[in-house]
């Protein structure tokens, strides 16, 4: 619930700004100069000799202690990675988003839209044809380069991945899940290295988790039983013991209406006299897709007076063979032995988000984009998409907890 008020709080305040949608752009990758090497389609690596390369230890992830090694991951195990690519003009880019982000400086919400942004700070075409030449040499597979060219999409085994890279991946045991993770600094050869910022998803332990099981393994209607109480403090859970301190915590506060936030935050009057997100676009971005999110905020806005919300449910952003809907994927990877299929946290977790939006803007279209799987590498596909494609003036996202 106090995800779901800050998230409501932040809404509020940006339902009333009429474009947001350039201030995602800093997801839009860039690179400083063209690179030279020769973009040639190769299935295999062309030597077995490594060039000089330089290391990227922001890419090398710190597993908790709790997590015992098991070994080296098989070779043959599928890998996955997003080549992150540096923006142009870094600089200028920095005084930009200080400026558009200044309430006292005439640039304040002066944002770019998703073209304007590439023309001036994304990665030049050279430059990603470089990254996919490197990767294509390496024996790697290049899924996908987005239209602002954040990234370059790659997919292989790890033995691939490690030849590609210059690391080492080994398996793990973590909180009862088989998960794989390089020992060494992923690195890149010094003629792409200018362009690349990162490496990342070769770290399956990279996986953001809804609130709800973080809290406690959710069932597939995970609903808060009683006692509980209308406002925060006002009865305590005297049958649960104590915790930070406090003899006894106290009991979860109920859900409360549409109506009472608005009121609360504010916002009931101005949505009477139409003041009420009509004509805004507000993306959710969270991973899977619920099959009942049509009907659950269909039925939950008939139950509490409201219109029905004008949703448009997008396919996950890194699928090309499912169909549009809100379907559970079928194709999501399993690497490392991790298995990412749990989506009964998340459909919980997504109905919350988009009931939330659609009580403080009712009037507001909803695009629900879905990750892949909740590794950070899909949700920052799913991101971009949305950046990229101009689909919103206003995000809400379950964040990766690291940036590309």
């Amino acid at each position: 619930m106090l995800k779901s008020l800050h998230r409501l709080a932040l809404l509020t305040g940006l339902l009333v700004c009429l474009s947001a949608v350039a201030a995602g752009a800093a997801l839009a990758g860039s690179a400083s100069a063209a690179l030279s090497l020769p973009v040639t389609k190769v299935t295999e690596p062309v030597s077995t000799v490594l060039p000089a390369r330089v290391s990227l230890p922001t890419s090398l992830p710190s597993l908790p202690g709790a997590a015992k090694v098991l070994g080296a991951a098989a070779t043959t195990t599928p890998a996955r990675a997003l080549i992150s690519l540096r923006h142009r003009n870094a600089a200028q880019l920095q005084s930009f988003i200080a400026k558009v982000s200044d309430p006292s400086s005439p640039s304040y919400e002066h944002y770019l839209t998703p073209a304007q942004f590439d023309a001036t700070y994304a990665p030049s075409t050279s430059t990603a044809q470089a990254v996919e030449a490197f990767a294509q040499h390496s024996g790697l597979r290049v899924h996908a380069v987005p239209s602002n060219r954040a990234y370059v999409y790659v997919t292989g085994s790890v033995a691939q991945m490690q030849r590609a890279f210059a690391t080492s991946i080994k398996t793990y045991l973590l909180n009862g899940e088989k998960v794989q993770s390089p020992t060494t600094a992923p690195s890149v050869p010094t003629s792409i290295a200018s362009a690349v910022t990162a490496v990342e998803g070769l770290d399956t332990a990279d996986v953001v988790r809804p609130q709800s099981v973080l809290q406690t393994p959710p069932t597939p209607a995970y609903v808060n039983a009683p006692p509980s109480s209308s406002y925060w403090g006002q009865s305590l859970a005297t049958q649960a013991p104590g915790a930070n301190g406090q003899s006894h915590l106290p009991n979860v506060v109920q859900g409360y209406t549409p109506q009472q936030l608005q009121g609360a935050y504010g916002r009931a009057a101005a949505i009477k006299r139409g003041l009420n997100g009509s004509g805004q676009t507000v993306a959710v971005i969270d991973a899977y897709s619920s099959p009942t999110l049509t009907t659950d905020a269909d039925t939950w806005s008939a139950d509490h007076d409201l219109t029905k919300p004008k949703l448009v449910i997008d396919d996950n952003a890194a699928e090309r063979d499912q169909p549009e809907g809100p379907t559970i994927p079928t194709d999501v990877p399993v690497v490392g032995g991790l298995n990412l299929q749990d989506p009964q946290g998340w459909f919980g977790e997504e109905t919350l988000d988009v009931e939330a939006v659609h009580a403080m803007a009712p009037g507001a279209t909803i695009v629900v984009q879905s990750a892949l799987s909740p590794e950070n590498i899909d949700l920052h596909m799913a991101q971009n998409k949305v950046v990229s494609s101009n689909e919103a003036q206003i995000i809400s996202t379950g964040a990766p907890t690291r940036p590309p």
